[in-house]
C-alpha cells in the first residue's frame, strides 16, 4: 500500500522529488516507523482478544488470502474516493469532468432511484 500511496504522490512531480520521495520512504522502512506504528495502532484500538483472534484467523490461508486482498481494497477505495469527490465537485461547480471517466464508479455515484437502490447498466 505505501508503494501505491508514493505512486500517486509522484504522479507530476518531478524525478528529483520521486527521488526524495523514495528516500524518505526507504528510511521509514529502515527504521521499521511502519511496523512501530501498526503495534501502537493495533494495541490502542484492539483487545489483547481481539489481536489474538486476528493471529488465529490470519494463520490460515483464507487470513492469508483476506490480507493480500486488503491491500487491493484499500487502494481502489482511495482511488474511488479520488474519482468520486473530484466528479461531485465538478458537478456541484457546474463544470466539465476533466477525469477519465470509470463506468463502475460512475453506477456507484448515480443513486438516484426511488428506493436507493443502484442503477443498472444501459438504465
Amino acid at each position: 500500500m505505501q508503494d501505491a500511496v508514493l505512486q500517486q504522490m509522484s504522479a507530476n512531480e518531478t524525478p528529483e522529488v520521486i527521488a526524495l520521495y523514495h528516500q524518505i520512504q526507504d528510511e521509514l522502512n529502515r527504521k521499521g516507523i511502519w511496523e512501530k506504528f501498526t503495534i501502537d495502532l493495533m494495541v490502542r484500538n484492539y483487545s489483547t482478544a481481539e489481536i489474538m483472534a486476528q493471529a488465529q484467523l490470519f494463520s490460515t490461508a483464507e487470513g492469508q488470502s483476506l490480507v493480500y486482498k486488503q491491500r487491493l481494497v484499500s487502494i481502489e477505495s482511495m482511488q474511488f474516493g479520488a474519482y468520486a469527490f473530484l466528479r461531485v465537485g465538478a458537478e456541484l461547480m457546474e463544470e466539465d469532468f476533466q477525469m477519465t471517466e470509470n463506468p463502475t464508479y460512475d453506477r456507484i455515484l448515480e443513486i438516484g432511484t426511488p428506493q436507493g437502490q443502484l442503477k443498472e447498466p444501459g438504465e
